[in-house]
């Protein structure tokens, strides 16, 4: 007897979308904008281990907003890499702050990630917008274009040319 469909291997997985957010433990700090070039650091070693890309980012003073697409769906080992790093090349004063101490926190992250997979092409760009108008509804800057830790420039000069 025969069976009336094919049967195939299954297929690759599809890369994961997701937005992701990281926030420091103390909400008040500056830190994430006072060591952007550590965070920047910090991801682009991640890049090198784990290949992903990042859609959309943000940086607040006390979090970072990603839309990123991964070649698999282990997102947390990418943003726990990140924040790894970026605790690696921190001063030594800012690793153990008032706060931490207070806390018994030996870091300055919150546990864990916020990870939200996105479904479809509408998400993803919902997503990617809000990190551009993040800065705004925080207060630190008028316009997306104004703050200099998001991805909005290079987004906007990308749909210029």
């Amino acid at each position: 007897m025969s069976t009336p469909f094919a049967i195939c291997p299954d297929p690759a997985p599809l890369p994961a979308h997701a937005a992701c957010t990281l926030r420091l433990l103390d909400r008040r700090s500056d830190l994430l904008v006072r060591e952007v070039a550590a965070l920047r650091a910090a991801c682009a070693a991640v890049k090198r281990r784990r290949p992903f890309q990042i859609l959309g980012a943000v940086v607040l003073p006390a979090e970072l907003r990603l839309v990123i697409r991964a070649p698999d769906h282990d997102l947390q080992a990418r943003l726990s890499a990140i924040k790894a790093g970026f605790m690696r090349a921190l001063p030594p004063e800012e690793k153990r702050r008032s706060i931490l101490l207070r806390r018994k926190d030996v870091g300055v992250w919150m546990r864990g990630a916020v990870i939200r997979p996105l479904a479809d092409g509408r998400a993803l760009r919902e997503e990617i917008e809000a990190c551009w108008r993040a800065p705004v509804r925080a207060g630190l800057a008028a316009d997306p274009s104004q703050w200099p830790f998001s991805s909005y420039r290079r987004d906007a000069s990308a749909r210029a040319a």
